[in-house]
């Protein structure tokens, strides 16, 4: 996905659709195998989503405390059912990215 936003004005007000802009790409990876037999059965599932963001307009207006911010999640699980009565699901999630106090707030995301 890619995404430009012209940021300001109140709701309702009509903006400029001129000047400086925040752009945002979403680049995502989505993966699935599952083995199923009579005995065995194993799924494994995985997401990656990455956003890099350029925030030129929220910059120049002192929005953003970063010209360049990023976020990264990735999800993982794996589940296996052993004669399709007893099953564990064992599954990780991350989020890592860059911090920006003045778009998100103090404490929203660790660096």
């Amino acid at each position: 996905m890619d995404l430009k936003l012209f940021p300001g004005g109140a709701p309702g007000a009509s903006v400029p659709l001129s000047g400086p802009y925040n752009k945002f790409d979403d680049f995502a990876q989505d993966i699935q195998y599952q083995y199923i037999a009579d005995e065995n059965l194993f799924t494994v599932a995985a997401t990656r989503i990455h956003e890099s963001m350029s925030l030129d307009a929220s910059y120049e207006t002192q929005a953003a405390e970063n010209l360049r911010d990023d976020l990264t999640t990735i999800r993982v699980a794996a589940t296996y059912y052993y004669r399709r009565k007893f099953g564990l699901t064992a599954a990780h999630f991350a989020t890592t990215g860059s911090s920006d106090s003045d778009l998100y707030g103090a404490g929203a995301l660790p660096a």
